[in-house]
């Protein structure tokens, strides 16, 4: 069961970050994860 309470811990934790409730902030997390999808697609191909 300790698992689970870590696990609930860390979500709580990730619910609680302010780009949830700040637009622009998570746009611009938006934008950065997207690069960084487009990044590691593009490293992969090069393989």
């Amino acid at each position: 069961m300790a698992s689970l309470a870590d696990l609930q811990q860390h979500l709580n934790r990730f619910w609680a970050l302010p780009y949830h409730e700040d637009l622009a902030l998570n746009d611009k997390l938006s934008e950065v994860q997207a690069w960084q999808r487009d990044r590691i697609q593009n490293s992969q191909r090069l393989v």
